[in-house]
């Protein structure tokens, strides 16, 4: 099944940095923010995925103290040894809830996990199919309007 293949794939986000639009501290969660985040595939051999690497976009906003909606755009680029061109590729759109429950300082630890569309190249097909994931993380202020954000993603 071609979902199990690509759009289901682990992610870990390694390098991430936020830019808070609106101004404040991170503790003061009700700004708008800004993430982008670099992206690294873990290979997983039964879904025939190698590896791969890409970036995250996405803007929070902030329903509550504890709750963000992110709308976000990730693009993706796989190695797989069962195409010959051994290069495959996915387009997301989503939508994620972002549950902050704890804080400790400059630290603010999450649960994450949305629902989207990925639109992928797998062996010269192009097709839409739908996208789940879920992960946890931790953001980390660095100075009033910038934080560093890392996450592990399971999509």
């Amino acid at each position: 099944m071609r979902l199990k293949r690509i759009a289901r794939t682990t992610t870990i986000s390694l390098v991430a940095c936020s830019l808070l639009i609106a101004g404040g501290a991170l503790a003061s969660t009700e700004r708008n923010t800004v993430s982008v985040m670099g992206t690294y595939v873990i290979p997983d051999g039964n879904r025939d995925a190698n590896y791969g690497a890409g970036l995250h976009f996405a803007v929070g906003l902030p329903l509550d103290q504890r709750l963000t909606l992110e709308p976000n755009l990730v693009n993706l680029l796989y190695e797989r040894d069962s195409d010959a061109s051994k290069r495959d590729g996915g387009v997301g759109l989503g939508l994620d809830l972002m549950f902050s429950p704890v804080s400790a300082g400059a630290a603010r630890f999450h649960l994450i996990g949305g629902l989207g569309a990925l639109y992928e190249k797998l062996s010269g097909e192009h097709y839409w199919s739908p996208a789940l994931n879920l992960g946890a993380g931790v953001r980390i202020a660095i100075g009033e309007r910038f934080s560093l954000r890392g996450e592990a993603r399971y999509h």
